[in-house]
This record gives structure tokens, sequence and C-alpha cells, in this order.
């Protein structure tokens, strides 16, 4: 805060970026430093002139070939944020957007890769927040679209885009599901080779542990040469005639194609300004300008959502769900799209302090990561089975006791005849995989442990979670075809900061298994609250237990159920605000 020191910085970063040779891999870094010191000098003393100098080298920096990526992406976001026009931030911004793939390459291992993603936290709303000062609603779109869910984008492509290749070019389609059915066995085997060695350094046999990094070592050279071909693959793909969109962000036209079922609402913040983006099934966008949304106050609600829910409510409907449902005047469903650290909040139960209707008495709400996972939750796929899988677990080992899941269990299983049920010391996480491809229903009741740290390790506490854990890794790694995962467990929507915009938490890695319906949480429930959600909710797919389960009402179904559980605990929102519906 002293404009002294800043002066002096500026002098030292000066001397460090002469001192400097063109060719020196980190001559851009020390030009992103340079650039930042004079943006902080000119924000403290009001004075415009320190820009053009912050202008000047991020440009170099980011235009800087041979410097790592994310320094590129760095000095571009700071090209934007210091860009004399509109039109020049923009340019910027989607300098820095095209940049993300280089960021997060195949090449390296999952964590790596999620690790420099959780770099650019931010860069979307910033992206979209230029294009809106451009006048560009439907380029704002398209660049939350390319620059959030990556990973997501990356597992559920591959799926939906092949109809096109197998119809043009029946080889090279061919032989992307075999490079792409490896790779997945590959990364896989990866991170259960990871685990194992986790796991056996902690045993005081040497051999055990060497055999399990040797594993890992291997499954992840085997990675290595299998992601190597990737990017040569899908670049001969796209020079076939009518194929030079393959796997890549879909245009807005298509976008707005998603939203014929009800409207897709996009929501996002900036130190600058905030807005929700409205997609209906036109091919227009409404832009609804939020002013008295900030960042400073939406961080301060996240804090305080645990201790006081009911004031966050009432925040977040005067700031974000009342002005948009005024807009756009919806019926019927809505999707929320939230933008960084606005998934953490309970859109869909904003309501006024008056107690007058909210959105819970307007909208059937739902959520989705990003448009396109929403369109690949609702493609047409082949019936997975027709059983149903109750997983369920009373007594945990090293964690407290659920008495409720044992009669939680009992009442789906009354309400589903036949239903397959897992508990207890059977229930592990073998067990489960083994079962998942067979039962186009699971309901996961049990305990539910986010990790803010490393997101991919949050887990479902199955018997052996202590040796084989069921993490967001594991789960986001299989291929389903199924219709509803209900996640009666604490915590299954939750990230971290960093990476909330890679929808890396254990609802998310349900829709990228490929669920078409998740119910899951954001915070912790009780488990008695739990059970009797879960009989509204079952009650009402299967008809009283008269029919099998109806998983296209899922939405329905748990909107109703939610209501119920208001009307009941109206002044403890913590009871209902935290169950959510992603997906279709």
């Amino acid at each position: 805060g002293d404009p002294d020191e800043l002066d002096e910085a500026v002098a030292a970063l000066r001397l460090a970026a002469a001192a400097t040779p063109a060719d020196h891999p980190r001559r851009a870094a020390r030009l992103a430093s340079l650039g930042a010191a004079p943006q902080l000098l000119a924000g403290q003393a009001g004075d415009p002139t320190p820009l053009s100098e912050a202008r000047t080298v991020f440009a170099i920096a980011a235009a800087t070939a041979t410097a790592p990526a994310g320094i590129r992406v760095l000095a571009a976001r700071g090209s934007g944020a210091t860009a004399e026009t509109a039109a020049d931030a923009l340019r910027a911004y989607e300098d820095a957007v095209a940049l993300l793939p280089m960021v997060s390459p195949r090449t390296l291992a999952r964590g790596d890769r999620e690790y420099g993603l959780g770099g650019i936290a931010g860069l979307p709303a910033a992206a979209a927040a230029a294009a809106l000062d451009a006048g560009q609603p439907q380029r704002a779109v398209e660049l939350l679209e390319a620059a959030r869910g990556i990973l997501l984008a990356e597992a559920t492509g591959p799926h939906g885009d092949l109809g096109a290749v197998h119809a043009a070019a029946p080889e090279l389609a061919a032989e992307f599901v075999r490079l792409r059915d490896a790779l997945e066995a590959a990364e896989l085997a990866g991170r259960r080779a990871a685990g194992a060695a986790a796991v056996a350094g902690g045993e005081p046999v040497e051999e055990t542990l060497a055999d399990a990094d040797a594993a890992a070592r291997h499954a992840d050279l085997r990675r290595r040469g299998l992601a190597a071909r990737w990017d040569p693959l899908v670049e001969r793909i796209r020079a076939v005639d009518g194929l030079g969109g393959f796997l890549a962000p879909p245009p807005f036209a298509e976008l707005a194609a998603v939203a014929d079922a009800g409207p897709i609402v996009l929501v996002s913040v900036t130190d600058r300004r905030s807005d929700a983006l409205v997609l209906g099934p036109e091919p227009s966008v409404r832009v609804v300008a939020l002013p008295a949304l900030d960042r400073a106050g939406l961080l301060d609600r996240i804090e305080r959502i645990s201790d006081d829910p009911a004031d966050v409510l009432t925040w977040m409907w005067d700031r974000i769900a009342g002005p948009v449902l005024d807009a756009c005047a919806p019926g019927g469903r809505l999707w929320w799209c939230p933008v960084g650290e606005l998934a953490f909040l309970p859109l869909h139960a904003a309501g006024p302090a008056d107690g007058g209707p909210g959105v819970l008495d307007r909208v059937v709400s739902s959520y989705t990561p990003t448009i396109r996972a929403l369109r690949h939750a609702r493609r047409a796929r082949p019936a997975a089975g027709t059983g149903v899988l109750i997983v369920a677990m009373p007594h945990t080992p090293d964690a407290p006791d659920l008495p409720g899941a044992a009669a939680e269990a009992a009442r789906v299983a009354e309400l589903v005849p036949g239903a397959r049920i897992l508990t207890g010391p059977a229930a592990t996480a073998a067990a489960v995989i083994a079962a998942l491809p067979d039962h186009p229903v699971v309901h996961l009741a049990c305990h539910g442990r986010a990790d803010h740290a490393d997101p991919a390790r949050a887990t479902l506490l199955l018997h052996d979670h202590a040796g084989e854990p069921l993490t967001v890794a594991v789960v986001s790694g299989l291929r389903l075809d199924a219709d509803l995962a209900f996640l009666s467990a604490c915590e299954t929507t939750r990230s971290s900061d960093r990476l909330a915009d890679e929808a890396l938490h254990i609802t998310g890695a349900f829709l990228l298994a490929g669920y078409r319906h998740v119910v899951g949480t954001l915070w912790p429930i009780n488990d008695r609250i739990a059970a009797r959600l879960t009989d509204a909710v079952y009650s009402d797919l299967t008809d009283s237990g008269r029919a099998a389960p109806r998983t296209e009402r899922t939405a329905h179904a748990v909107h109703e159920a939610v209501l119920a559980l208001r009307a009941t605990y109206p002044d403890a929102p913590q009871h209902w605000a935290t169950v959510i519906h992603a997906g279709g």
C-alpha cells in the first residue's frame, strides 16, 4: 500500500527486464511482473500514465511463443485489464481464452492439469465482461463456455461429436474411439496406481511401496504416450470437409438451442460489472444488469451462509434472482449456470425478506456447470438396464453413524421392489463401481466429504474409504448411460474457489460419468431430513410404489419435496436450501 515502495518495485523490475535476454525462458514472467506493478501504481495514485508501460510489456509477454502458457495467459489478462478501448480489451481476453488448452495439455497428469486451470480463476467472468462492454453479448456466452468446464468438455465432447465423424470418415472415427478409450483407461489406471502408492506409503513394507510406485510410473508413461497422439489425430479429423469444428467450443447458435426446454441463466460477477445472461429458445441473449451485486459482497455471503442462511437467501433475491425473474418472467423450468464462486450459492432458494413469492414459488430450478454439460445430459442414449441400486452406510469405519441411512434405504427398497442393496462391508468402492452399469438409478445414503484443497479427492465414504476411496477422480472416469444418481450425502456440490468453474465436485462427477439427473447438496444435511426428502422424491417418481421410477420427473419431484420441507421448517433454510437438482 506504499506508493514509494511500488515506485521502487517498478524501478527494480525495469532493471530485471532490461537485464534479461530476449530469448531467456523467464523474460515473459519478468515482463508480466513489470506490467502488474504499474497497474497497481495507477490504481493507487489515480494516474493512468503508468498503464501505458503496463500495456506495452503485457503485450510483449503475451506474444512470447516460448513462454509458459500460464504466463502468457496472465499477461493477456493484464492486457485486457489495462486496455484503452473495449475492443482492445476483448481481443486481449480472447487471446487469453485461446491459450487455455496449452495451460492444461493432456500430456500432464490430471492433478497437474487441475493445478494449471486453478490459476485462471476469474478469467471467464472477466472475458465475458469485456465482451459485454464491447456490446457483444453472444460473444460473452461463447467465451464463458470456452473458458469454463474445460476438463468436463474434454470428457463429454468426444461422446457427443462423433456422429458426423462416423459419417464422413469412419476410419478416423474408429481410430479416435480406440485412442479415447485407451486414454480413459490409462488415466483411470494411473489414478488407481497413484492411490495405491499413497496407501502403501503408510505401510512398513518397502517392497509394497516400490511396487505401487512402479505401477504408477508405468501408468503415467503409457498415458503420456497416448496423449501425445491426441492433438495430431484431432487435427486430422478437423481437416476433413465439414468437420472443422470437431471438439471446438460450439458457436452461439448451438448453445442457444439448448435453451429450448426453458431459460438458461449465466450469472457472473467481476470488480467492474455484474450481469445475468439469459438464453431462451430464440437466437438472442437478454442481458440483465446486476448493479447491486459486487464480488466483495458475494465472498462475504459465501462465508456467512452456514451461520445466517436466511440473510443470504434475501441478499441473493435482491441482487440476483429477483432482477432475473422480473426481467425474463419465466414459468416452468429454469437452469442456473453460475460462474465462479457464484456456484457456491443456492440461487434456487432465494426469496424476499417479507416472505413473498421467491424462486421456489415461480420456477422449477436446475443447475448445470456449463451449457455443453446440459446438452450432454440430454443426449439420446441407450438404456443402461432396468434396476435400482441402493447403497447405504448407517455405520462407516472412522466416521459417525448415520442412523437415518438404514431407514432411508428400506423406504427406497419398499417403493422400488427388486432394488439391489449394498450396505455395510458389502458396500465397497469396487462393488459399487461394478454394479453401476447395470443400474440406471443409484441411491447413495452415506457420508460425503469435500476436499477444498484438492477437489478431485472429495469422497463418498463407503466401507473401504480408507484404502480404496470413491472419489471425484474415480467417478468422473466412469462412462455410463444412466438416468439418476441421488446423492443423499453432505457437501456433494462443494468445490474450491480456484476450480469452481470446472465443477470438480461429487455432483459434477456423476454428471460427467453419464447421469442425466443428479440430486446433490451444497452443504451438510441432517440424515433425518435426508430420509424425509428421499421418501418424498421416490414416492413422486414411483407414484407411491405403483410404477418404476419416472426419472424424467426428477427436477419436479425434488422441487416439490423442497417446498414441503420449507413449509415444515420455514425458519431453517439450512434444512432445505442445500438440496439441488443438476442436469437435464
